[in-house]
């Protein structure tokens, strides 16, 4: 199956890079200030995809239950923040193969775009710092005025920027918050079985495509 294509969005976080060192990292740190106990990555991994918020609130309560997440959220979540823009880029990493994925959808004049539930300033760190500044046409974070995944404001927002039709842009993401963010916009969706979750999360979705590595997203675009 071959999709008429003018632009791929794409999610960051298990996606485009492994961020999970930096956000464990920053985790624990977090929960350090606190005397909670410490989580690993594959806690980590279910936790993230939603925000910071709800990446607080999942990992105060797995760790010291209702009443730590009732008494400690707001300073939590200050803490992260204040931790993260400093450790947001530790032990970082694209997935194999994305940098190539990204420079020939470049070159064919493809529109390219990010879509996070990461805040705006990480985000702009991260895809700049990795990819530089001229790959990708729209890097779109969370910020005050705009919502979270699965909400589509932001996704449409940016092509209808483009003016470029929602079933002509593949969305790609490793998460059920993404498969219902490119469901929500009416979007094409690929579900990235190299990132934070798995086929089963994904596959509820059914979504178009379930690609094993990023090289194959030239494949159903018919560019290999």
């Amino acid at each position: 199956m071959k999709i008429p294509c003018e632009a791929v969005i794409f999610d960051l976080d298990g996606t485009l890079l492994d961020t999970i060192p930096a956000i464990l990292k920053t985790c624990n740190l977090t929960l350090r200030k606190y005397s909670l106990p410490m989580l690993d990555a594959t806690l980590v991994r279910k936790f993230v995809g939603d925000g910071v918020a709800k990446l607080v609130e999942r990992f105060l309560v797995h760790t010291g239950g209702e009443e730590a997440y009732h008494s400690l959220f707001h300073d939590a979540c200050q803490t992260y923040l204040e931790l993260f823009a400093e450790f947001c880029m530790d032990g970082v990493a694209p997935y194999s193969g994305m940098a190539e994925t990204l420079r020939v959808l470049h070159e064919t004049g493809m529109r390219l775009g990010v879509l996070t539930n990461k805040p705006q300033e990480r985000a702009e760190e991260n895809i700049f710092g990795f990819f530089g500044t001229d790959i990708f046409d729209a890097v779109c974070g969370i910020t005050a005025e705009r919502r979270p995944k699965p909400d589509a404001a932001a996704l449409l927002a940016i092509l209808r920027q483009w003016e470029i039709a929602p079933d002509h842009c593949l969305y790609v993401g490793d998460t059920n918050t993404d498969m219902q963010t490119a469901q929500n916009a009416g979007m094409p969706k690929a579900g990235a079985l190299w990132g934070f979750r798995g086929r089963e999360e994904l596959a509820r979705f059914q979504p178009e495509f379930l690609l094993k590595q990023p090289l194959e997203i030239l494949s159903v675009l018919g560019l290999t």
